[in-house]
């Protein structure tokens, strides 16, 4: 009698007994062990199935050797412990699975959260900055953070948009823009500015005021209107300076008349003139004899041409920034006579012309009656 291990559980028994006591593999009669490495197998083997030693009992016609007939081999028990390993193998499975389908999905919650976060941060929309909030309270923090800074300043915005909208003027549309250079409404400022300065200068209608709006409004919506209305105004519309011009040459040639200076009246008036006092094609020395005839009087003493400011300036575009001039004011003429009784004072309503470089090129006076 000796001590072997069943080949189908592996618990020792004496291979004496008729049957495993955990197994219930028969054992009496039907195993043997390899002379080679001590295993023990049953006899129907033809060869140890550990190291190959080939079974010195092995009988092919399904005996013993000897005669003795070898028992077929009995059919395995399933171990008791089978159930417990299923039902662990299932468990671990499904854990498996269960963490699997977990981390799927909190990767996928991960990407979808990335792309909605990359996504609202281009927003300029509140309600969607908050709905982002919303939806994914545990998002990274760093995300939230940012995603709630860019809220507050949203709102900041929409807030001075609107106080800007509803004071509507100039400044306060700058003002928002200085304070947000790089605002989604910075086109619509840039509108309403370019509005405001363009109906000041409409409402101005000066060729400063048109300048100003060209001078800030270089790419402005009204800018090449407004350089048309310059010169619009050039040609019909008498400037300040222009006037003030015109005036002065028309002063200097009757003053010349009241200090009897031939020299003065030759460099007031046109070389060859249209015509002064009905003569047409009047020279310099046409005009110096009628004012050497005004002073050749019986009697005179002193004469005095006074003009009055009623001027009525009218301008004539003949050449590329050349004018001539229409002027029309009343003239008043004072005689002093040694006798006083003989004083007179007439008065003339004059229409004169000057041409571009300033000179008169023509005068007719008619006398008030």
């Amino acid at each position: 009698m000796s001590i072997i291990k069943c080949p189908v559980c592996g618990q020792s028994v004496d291979d004496q007994i008729a049957k495993c006591p955990n197994c219930g593999t028969p054992i009496a009669g039907r195993l043997v062990k390899c002379n080679r490495c001590g295993n023990v197998y049953f006899t129907n083997l033809s060869a140890c199935p550990q190291c190959n030693e080939p079974n010195p009992n092995y009988n092919p016609a399904g005996g013993m050797a000897g005669g003795r007939q070898t028992p077929p081999a009995p059919p395995v028990p399933p171990k008791k412990n089978n159930g417990k390993i299923v039902a662990i193998v299932v468990v671990a499975l499904l854990i498996i699975f269960a963490g699997g389908f977990y981390f799927y999905q909190q990767h996928e919650k991960s990407n979808d959260e990335q792309q909605a976060y990359e996504l609202v941060m281009k927003s300029t929309s509140a309600q969607e900055l908050q709905d982002y909030l919303d939806k994914y309270p545990d998002a990274d923090p760093a995300h939230r953070e940012a995603v709630e800074q860019r809220l507050k300043e949203i709102k900041e915005l929409e807030s001075d948009w609107n106080d800007t909208l509803v004071n509507d003027s100039k400044t306060a549309y700058l003002d928002f823009l200085s304070k947000h250079p790089d605002a989604p409404q910075k086109d619509i400022v840039h509108h309403k500015v370019d509005s405001i300065d363009w109906a000041e200068a409409v409402k101005l209608n000066t060729i400063d005021g048109y300048q100003d709006y060209m001078d800030e409004h270089a790419d402005g919506e009204h800018y090449d209107e407004a350089n048309d209305n310059i010169k619009t105004i050039k040609t019909t519309v008498v400037q300040d300076d222009e006037a003030k011009e015109v005036k002065l040459q028309l002063k200097e040639f009757f003053s010349a008349f009241n200090s009897q200076s031939d020299g003065a009246i030759m460099g007031s008036v046109a070389q060859v003139m249209t015509s002064f006092l009905g003569k047409s094609n009047a020279t310099a020395d046409d005009v110096t004899e009628f004012m050497h005839s005004l002073w050749n009087k019986p009697d005179l003493i002193s004469l005095n041409w006074f003009l009055k400011d009623d001027y009525d300036i009218k301008k004539k575009e003949i050449g590329e920034d050349k004018y001539d001039y229409t002027v029309t004011f009343t003239a008043m003429l004072n005689r002093r006579y040694s006798k006083s009784t003989e004083n007179t004072t007439d008065t003339y309503h004059v229409t004169a012309h000057i041409n571009p470089d300033g000179l008169i090129s023509s005068m007719e006076m008619m006398k008030n009656q």
